[in-house]
């Protein structure tokens, strides 16, 4: 379980050309493993095109795991350099939230529009009954 993420480090630029896209990248590599406990190191990337800028929030996460979870991330990181699999999507939505949340914030700063990507919609059961 992540139990606390911080930010090192924040960058932006606006660049002036027409916004062209919202792409959101996260790069998680495995900084420290002791005992149950994991540090990892994050970039959140929002790019808006090559033309009109983009915002980094960069810092730590860190994780209390138990000692069979520490070793299958230790082993993944060493041998593949990625998270294991059952892990992998866990930290990226807590740091999906956490730089979405501080990268809005910096948008506001840079007048550009919030990394906000809308959820996917999804028909509810009793809806697609009633159509048919």
């Amino acid at each position: 379980m992540i139990t606390a993420v911080t930010v090192e480090r924040t960058a932006s630029e606006r660049k002036g050309g027409k916004i062209s896209g919202l792409d959101i990248t996260i790069n998680v590599g495995v900084d420290k493993v002791e005992d149950e406990t994991v540090k990892m190191k994050y970039d959140f990337i929002v790019s808006y095109g090559k033309e009109a800028g983009y915002i980094v929030v960069s810092g730590f996460a860190i994780a209390k795991e138990t000692k069979k979870m520490v070793g299958e991330i230790d082993k993944a990181w060493k041998d593949k350099k990625e998270l294991p699999d059952t892990y992998r999507k866990e930290v990226a939505n807590v740091i999906s939230v956490y730089g979405t949340s501080n990268a809005a914030i910096m948008a506001r700063v840079i007048n550009f529009p919030p990394p906000i990507v809308p959820p996917p919609m999804k028909e509810k059961e009793k809806d697609k009954e009633n159509k048919k």
